[in-house]
């Protein structure tokens, strides 16, 4: 287990939400942003959060809000924005568009991490990359990656050490990610209080 206070949240909100046509992060599910769902769960089990966006919207949050450091490289560089400020050794790297995350499935994270380069979340076998601790000092191989133009996540995760820890069936819904408007009107519709 990695302790909580060796963490820093990192919410990456620095997309462009092409298939969505805007911000998913202000998409609202019962009268609450995803933005305001996912750092009322988040502050509650890391002390310090930041998060990575372009825009002043975010300002309003009583958050951390810091541009990336190189414009338009998607999640790699969204995470290497975020290792070159955080102090902490390890962040804890979400999306900004699960909004039906929970503390259970990062206790489940947290609990079952391991030192190492990444600690990686699975759903049947498939990574979630985006749900995953990432040891600060993988900085250079995101910065690497980034002067040769390599932006895929899953690319540089062949050249970690990972450790993969499956999320339990019961707590994969809460990671559901919501990409398109019709993602969006499938979850209000089959959402549960």
């Amino acid at each position: 287990m990695i302790p909580k206070e060796e963490l820093t949240t990192v919410i990456l909100a620095g997309g462009t939400s092409r298939r969505m046509g805007r911000d998913k992060a202000f998409l609202d599910l019962n009268d609450q942003t995803f933005i305001e769902r996912i750092l009322q769960v988040v502050k509650k089990v890391t002390p310090q959060v930041i998060i990575i966006a372009n825009t002043l919207q975010y300002n309003s949050l009583n958050v951390p809000v810091y541009p990336d450091l190189m414009k338009d490289c998607g999640p790699v560089g969204g995470i290497y924005t975020a290792m070159e400020i955080v102090e902490t050794p390890y962040l804890l790297v979400l999306s900004c568009d699960i909004p039906l995350l929970n503390t259970a499935v990062l206790k489940h994270l947290i609990n079952e991490s391991v030192p190492c380069d990444a600690n990686i979340l699975t759903t049947e076998g498939h990574w979630q990359p985006l749900t995953a601790i990432y040891n600060s000092k993988t900085k250079s191989i995101f910065k690497k990656a980034l002067d040769a133009k390599t932006l895929k996540l899953r690319s540089l995760l062949a050249s970690m050490s990972l450790h993969e820890i499956a999320c339990p069936k019961v707590l994969i819904p809460c990671l559901n990610n919501i990409n398109t408007p019709n993602d969006l009107k499938e979850m209000r519709d089959g959402y549960k209080n």
